[in-house]
């Protein structure tokens, strides 16, 4: 469990240990004046009463909340790779005595198991309270709907869509598209694993983008300015996160049309779609990627929200040229957890590959923990 830096002005047991003399409210208390009689615990007593209570400033609450909730993520990351190997060391000695694999719960973990429960029941109820501690990210986005409408046809102009046929086609396209097109986030293997044990997706600037490797991640990001492209997208767009608990960094993902991929594949063989009713009316697109590809600057101009997305995308794809190296960006507010995943896509090959990783017991836990997940084994680049 990592040390953080408690706020200033909050007390330790070891100061009162430590310090015999304290000041409580403006009385000097010390052992030496006030004897420890039935007299002397009174005299306590009725001084201690006039104690200031200590009140820390709502940074400081933030600073401790933030701290706690750390915590319990590094320790359910810690707790759910100590489960899956033993279950692998235990199921290799049930091999070697020629014994078939195991899937119950063996002794040896069961508290692990009891403790790893609590804390996953701890960070749920912290994210229902998220919820209703974000009304700077609802208010985001209810803007941005606002003018979705006129902004796709902003973008229509600059696509030369100004023709009835166009429009028709669009149409069409269109309407096959809103019955299946679903927000996905594509990722590496680091990204990925660090996903199925956190139960958390990382921002880029954390590590979690198409290099993944934290500390190094962190810095060729900053090296290469793409933390600074992508605050100046977001302010542009007038999404830039608090970058607290609740209002997290935003998560980047795309449109997806398992009929015609996109260019995300860039990004990773492993996918995750997002369930739509708990992250739809937090997740904003762009018609492309939102850095602003050259001649394509404007896209950040106009953001819009679903139903405008499908549109966008309906016109992309009826470019065959275009949709194969780009997508429909997504920005997603509010963070993403593995409640907010409906399926996941694995490439064939890949639980072997990485069976180092104990993938196979890592994904046996999340189904465990989340029945209602689809887990899939796809061809390489869907």
């Amino acid at each position: 469990m990592s040390m953080r830096n408690k706020p200033e002005g909050v007390p330790t047991l070891n100061n009162l240990e430590t310090n015999p003399d304290e000041i409580i409210g403006n009385v000097e208390v010390s052992k030496k004046e006030i004897p420890m009689t039935s007299e002397g615990l009174e005299k306590i007593k009725t001084e201690g009463s006039k104690e200031k209570k200590l009140e820390l400033s709502p940074k400081e609450q933030e600073v401790l909340a933030e701290e706690g909730i750390a915590d319990k993520e590094e320790e359910i990351t810690r707790l759910s790779e100590s489960i899956a190997n033993t279950k692998t060391k235990l199921n290799e000695v049930r091999k070697k005595l020629g014994l078939p694999p195991s899937e119950e719960e063996s002794p040896s973990t069961l508290s692990m198991r009891e403790r790893l429960e609590k804390l996953r029941v701890e960070q749920e109820s912290s994210e229902k309270q998220k919820e209703k501690n974000n009304p700077g990210i609802k208010k985001r986005w209810e803007h941005i709907r606002q003018i979705s409408g006129e902004n796709i046809e902003k973008i229509f102009k600059n696509l030369d869509i100004d023709t009835i046929e166009q429009r028709n086609l669009l149409n069409t396209e269109g309407s096959r598209l809103k019955e299946q097109a679903r927000i996905s986030i594509a990722m590496p293997t680091f990204g990925f694993m660090g996903f199925l044990r956190e139960g958390r997706f990382r921002s880029n600037s954390e590590g979690g983008g198409i290099l993944s490797t934290g500390k190094l991640q962190r810095f060729l990001s900053r090296f290469l300015g793409e933390e600074r492209k992508q605050l100046k997208a977001e302010k542009k767009m007038g999404i830039i996160p608090k970058m607290t608990k609740e209002d997290p960094p935003i998560i980047y993902g795309a449109l997806y049309d398992e009929e015609k991929p996109d260019g995300t594949v860039i990004y990773g063989q492993f996918r995750c779609f997002l369930k739509k009713d708990r992250t739809r009316s937090r997740t904003i697109f762009t018609y492309g990627d939102s850095f602003g590809p050259k001649g394509r600057e404007w896209n950040t101009d106009f953001p819009i929200v679903w139903d405008e997305a499908i549109k966008a995308r309906a016109a992309m794809n009826l470019n065959d040229d275009e949709y194969k190296g780009s997508y429909v960006e997504a920005q997603i507010m509010g963070g993403v957890t593995m409640e907010d995943i409906e399926e996941i896509h694995i490439p064939e090959g890949a639980i072997e590959e990485l069976s180092y990783y104990n993938i196979s017991e890592v994904l046996d836990e999340v189904s465990k923990r989340f029945p209602s997940v689809k887990i899939k084994v796809v061809p390489m680049g869907m």
